[in-house]
Order: C-alpha cells, then structure tokens, then sequence
C-alpha cells in the first residue's frame, strides 16, 4: 500500500473545508415542475434488481420512466431487460460501460447500486452529466472520495438522495423528535448494535481463475486499489460471487440464486467482506449511524477507537465479524457492537422487535430502543414520561414499522427534482454517516486511537492515512 505523508493526506482532504455545514439548501438548477423523469439504474445485482422492480411499478404514480440499466456481467442485464419488457412490452437497452448511460439524453436521474469502491467515480461522472443521483450507502470508500462527492454535488447543482431510506420511514422520525424533544433527559450514551448476522457465508478459498463468460472483471474491478481483491488481472470467484454451476446449493449463499448460462451467482455482495469495502460496520452500520447523528443534531465525532477481529467465521473473510467502536461526542459517547454467533441483545424487548440490530438513547429519565420493527420508550422507575406534542401532533412513546418507508425515499427524491430542493438524505449527511464508520475501520487496521475533524474528515494520526485515503488504480482517477 503506498504510504501518504501527513502533507499529502490533508491536501487531499482540504475539499472538506469547502463544503462543510452546508445542508440543507436549495439548488440552482430550474424546476421541473411536472416534466415526466427519465432513469436510469447502474449495478443490476440484488439491491438494482429490487430498484428497477420497485421503479418500474411506480412510473405511472411518480411520472417516472426507467429508460436503461448497465452491469459488467451480461446474465444481469438480461434478466433486467425481460423484467423491463414485461412491465413496459418495449426492449429497455442495457450498458457494459456506466458512461455510455450517462451520454442517454433522456435520462435525468441515475440510481447507483454498483459495488461501493465505484461509487465517487459513478456519482461525480453522473453529476459532471447533469443527472440528478440516487446513490447506495456508504457513499464511498474513503474520506477523501465523500468530500469530492459533496463538491461535485454542490459545483454542479444537482440533486443527490443517499439511499439510508430509514430517514423515511414514519416510525424513525417518530423516534428521532422523541430524542430531540428532551423527554428522554441528558443522553450521555447511544448504542448501536449488530448481532448474530452472517449475511455473507463462506468459506472464501477458492483460487483465482478466469472471469465467466459475460464478466468484464476489469470493469468490475474500476478503480479498486491494489491489493484488495487478489493478485492483479486475475478474477477472483469468492469476491465477485460467481461459481461454475455445479448442482451444489450448499454454495448458493444468502437468498435465491441467480442461474444464467453456466454460473450461478450469491445475490449479496460478498464483495463487502473484503478491503477496500468496510464489513458490516459499513454496510449495516451506516444505517445506524445515520439515525444517531440525525437525532443528536450532530455532524461527527471528536475522537474514534475500534477494536475488531474474525474470531467467529474463520472462512477467508477481511472484514472483522466481532467488532467494538466508539466514537466520542463533545459531551456523549456513541458504541457499535457487531458480534457474530450470538443473537441474543439482552435489552428485554417486546417479541414483536427484530433482535438482531438497533439503536438505543439511553437518557436520564428514559431509554429509546429503536430498529426496523419499530421503537419504545421505557422510562426509569419512579419516572412518568407524558408523550410529547410537536406541531400539534402528540407523538406515542411506542411505534410500529409501517412499510412505506421505501416508496417515500424515493418519491422524495423524485419531488425534490422538480422542487430543487435537497431531499430527506442530502449528500452531506450521507458523508458524515460514511466518515464515522470509515474512520472506525481505519482505527481498527492501524490500532490507533484517532482524534477526529468531522468536518475535514481528517485525523492527525498518520497510521491512518492509507486506510482513510486509498490510491487508485491507473488510469482511474477523480476530477469534479
């Protein structure tokens, strides 16, 4: 891995110092008023499968039309074009290559599902285009790509939805103006919590080979840096998710298998598991962190430690499965825990709650427990909590998943088109999600304690420099 100089991380990071405190607002660019919105979707796996599904049953409610898709791997872009031919009975083009989406004039928002090291190189080229985006959490893999991102959004005025859609759905909120209402007391910690998950089951030890016929790995790969994903220009099946079809469903992971011409493909990127993608602590737990900060009222911690290792699925993985971090708040601390092999959260929820994953205010006079089955209030012994009023609206100290959360992330992104206003998720509360856990993870590689600038996303550590900002494969490189 190259080794950065203090001098050579900060110049790269001092973007930042551009774009800091700059949300919400409204952009530049004229209304569209009612204009029917033409999209188009890049990454044709399970969460872009589910996209161009979810999209193409809304066209007509949210005035959309889904013009094309784009994979590197050919059985996908088929299986997205008979879905498309099935809704709309007209052939829907699909692209080897992102960019020769983005030359489609009749498109005028992207939706990104692509692996997550492709994700600054997609956003920025789609903004640099004049699309609107949708991109998947985590934004982007290192500190330095979230501040270009954000700097690419604001340059070019253009509308950009982070896909943390929990911010949309009613309970979230519910929770999030409990927290902030003051009911719960002084709130001095927040836990967040993964337990039990193995979303990703190995093991990952088969050798390299060559790529699949109707693979382009090069593409695929982008602009990865070396190493992660196995000796240079050799594809690597275990990374990707592809095995020759062998009759053998012990091999097909999580979820249905995908079966096109001679391979069968596991459905979750086990592609996360592996460096430059962060594990669960950013996949999962973006979704966390992104709820905290936005009850909290709080853009980044001051100081970061993290301490993980695979002790639980010793299957060839990078990513820890038994991971603890804290992030330190001027006046609170945050903690995730990512524990492997055991479910069990010891909290005493109702049975209706899923176990698995959550958040947790713990406040003075009560405690909030929120995920996606919904949220409670349990104050202490000997407190009464009266549920609070907000805009004449009293909010229940108990709160049910109500299921629309989805739909309305994505019709606000496709309202704030036409108003050009930001959406719910704007690109800046998206990098300080990012940040938080990309910078647990660098704490955890390089075992240092690391002071924090959330604003710069910085560290004055220099053991974290190589984990914070990555190198690029020749010739891929990020210009806005």
């Amino acid at each position: 891995m190259t080794t950065q100089t203090r001098r050579d991380f900060l110049g790269a990071s001092t973007i930042g110092l551009l774009t800091s405190n700059l949300w919400p607002r409204v952009s530049a660019t004229t209304s569209r008023a009612n204009d029917r919105i033409g999209v188009g979707v890049i990454g044709l796996g399970i969460m872009g499968h589910g996209h161009v599904a979810h999209l193409l049953n809304n066209q007509n409610p949210w005035n959309i039309s889904v013009i094309a898709g784009c994979d590197v791997f050919e059985p996908l872009r088929l299986r997205a074009e008979g879905m498309a031919m099935k809704h709309n009975n007209i052939p829907m083009p699909t692209y080897n290559d992102y960019r020769d989406l983005l030359c489609h004039n009749d498109i005028d928002a992207v939706f990104i599902v692509a692996p997550d090291h492709w994700h600054a190189h997609m956003l920025i080229e789609a903004c640099k285009a004049g699309k609107d985006v949708y991109v998947q959490k985590p934004i982007s893999v290192d500190t330095y790509e979230s501040r270009m991102m954000v700097a690419a959004t604001r340059q070019h005025h253009r509308v950009v939805q982070v896909g943390t859609q929990q911010a949309s759905f009613k309970h979230f909120q519910d929770a999030i103006a409990h927290v902030r209402s003051g009911i719960l007391g002084k709130i001095a910690e927040v836990k967040t919590f993964i337990y039990g998950m193995n979303i990703f089951p190995g093991p990952f030890n088969s050798p390299v080979s060559e790529p699949p016929a109707g693979l382009d790995w090069q593409m695929w790969l982008g602009p990865a840096s070396r190493p992660p994903f196995g000796p240079p220009d050799k594809f690597n099946t275990d990374v990707f998710g592809v095995y020759a079809k062998t009759g053998n469903e012990e091999r097909s992971g999580y979820g249905d298998n995908f079966r096109g011409g001679n391979v069968e493909m596991r459905q979750e990127g086990t592609w996360r598991l592996f460096w430059p993608a962060g594990g669960l602590q950013t996949d999962w737990g973006i979704h966390l962190t992104d709820i905290v900060l936005r009850a909290m009222q709080a853009n980044g911690p001051v100081s970061i430690s993290s301490h993980g290792k695979n002790l639980i699925y010793k299957d060839g993985r990078q990513a820890p499965d038994i991971q603890n971090t804290v992030w330190e708040f001027p006046d609170w601390l945050c903690r995730f825990e990512l524990r492997s092999g055991n479910s069990y959260s010891g909290e005493g929820l109702p049975e209706r709650f899923d176990r698995s994953h959550g958040i947790i205010f713990y406040g003075t006079e009560a405690t909030l427990f929120v995920n996606r089955s919904g949220y409670i209030v349990y104050p202490l012994p000997n407190k009464k909590i009266e549920p609070p009023e907000i805009n004449g609206t009293v909010i229940a100290l108990e709160g049910k998943h109500d299921d629309k959360g989805d739909d309305n992330h994505a019709k606000n992104f496709f309202d704030c088109m036409r108003s050009r206003q930001d959406p719910i998720a704007p690109i800046e509360g998206g990098r300080y999600a990012t940040d938080m856990c990309i910078a647990a993870n660098a704490a955890m590689r390089c075992g240092k304690r690391l002071d924090w600038d959330p604003e710069t996303g910085t560290t004055t550590e220099t053991a974290a420099y190589p984990y914070l900002h990555l190198p690029y494969r020749p010739p891929w490189r990020l210009e806005i």
